[in-house]
């Protein structure tokens, strides 16, 4: 429901949703989209928040970025993704292994 919330532009129900579902456990599509939400709004420590919380496990972290980026993507935010990017960057949020994965993403779309 959080995509379809966000996709009609009311994102405090979005968010609302997105929160809820984390209620009944981890799972990276809402967590996913909660960091795409708060990149569109430039909530960029939220945003920052979230994506940590996608990226801790090691396993299946490049498919967990390429998901987050196809997302951005698919939904016409790669502005924001970019910023988000940048920022996680600047404030040496993320982990190497993290920046790594991020800066291949970037190539593939380059």
């Amino acid at each position: 429901m959080g995509d379809a919330y966000f996709n009609l532009g009311r994102f405090a129900d979005s968010e609302q949703s997105y929160l809820k579902a984390l209620d009944f456990g981890e799972d990276m599509f809402p967590t996913a989209g909660l960091v795409c939400l708060y990149s569109d709004q430039k909530d960029w420590q939220n945003a920052a928040h979230f994506f940590g919380l996608l990226t801790t496990e090691e396993s299946g972290l490049s498919s967990r970025i390429e998901m987050l980026v196809k997302r951005f993507s698919h939904s016409g935010q790669q502005q924001s993704m970019l910023e988000l990017f940048r920022y996680l960057l600047s404030a040496g949020h993320s982990h190497q292994r993290v920046l790594d994965a991020i800066e291949n993403q970037i190539k593939l779309l380059s």
